[in-house]
């Protein structure tokens, strides 16, 4: 007889119920609630950058991009980075979730990561203050002509609209217009 966990019984126990109900109704856990607030407020806790195992999940999250202004930004950490361990744990066989889980975190809470970084011959820890990291909705407006304009969706959200997608598309506009 395999072991059960008394929370995987509860979400199965959930899901089941979920199926007999309409299909617009939907369970969140703690983790895919979180998640839901970062995509619909388009703000968390964190570094400010965005990292990928390149397609090996057996090696470390490497840095794909580095968010202007956040703690990532001012601590000098830049595209290409890897992150080899986060508090002194090796990053290499873990999950990429896991790791965002990780480096995500309380507003003012500090965390250490050792980075590997290209043309440099040893790692380095880099402590860094996560804070609150705004991600814009709504990129920068350009014009295709003088009768035609475009705003896009920031693809930092998945393109998603937030709380703030209203406000940052009134003020491109007025931008433009002036």
């Amino acid at each position: 007889v395999d072991e059960l966990k008394p929370e995987d019984l509860s979400k199965s126990a959930i899901n089941g119920m979920l199926r007999e109900l309409d299909p617009y109704t939907s369970f969140y856990d703690r983790r895919d609630l979180e998640q839901l607030r970062i995509d619909t407020q388009g703000k968390f806790g964190g570094l400010g950058i965005t990292i990928s195992k390149r397609g090996k999940e057996s090696g470390p999250p490497v840095v794909m991009s580095v968010i202007e202004g956040t703690p990532a930004d001012t601590s000098g950490l830049v595209v290409g980075d890897r992150i080899i361990a986060i508090e002194g744990d090796p990053t290499y066989e873990k999950d990429l979730s896991k790791i965002v889980g990780v480096l995500r975190g309380d507003e003012g809470a500090g965390v250490t990561i050792t980075i590997e970084r290209p043309g440099m011959d040893e790692p380095f820890d880099q402590p860094i203050i996560r804070a609150r990291i705004g991600i814009p909705s709504v990129q920068i407006p350009g014009e295709v002509d003088p009768d035609i304009g475009y705003i896009s969706m920031s693809w930092l959200n998945g393109g998603r609209f937030t709380e703030r997608t209203g406000g940052e598309l009134r003020q491109a506009l007025a931008a433009q217009l002036n």
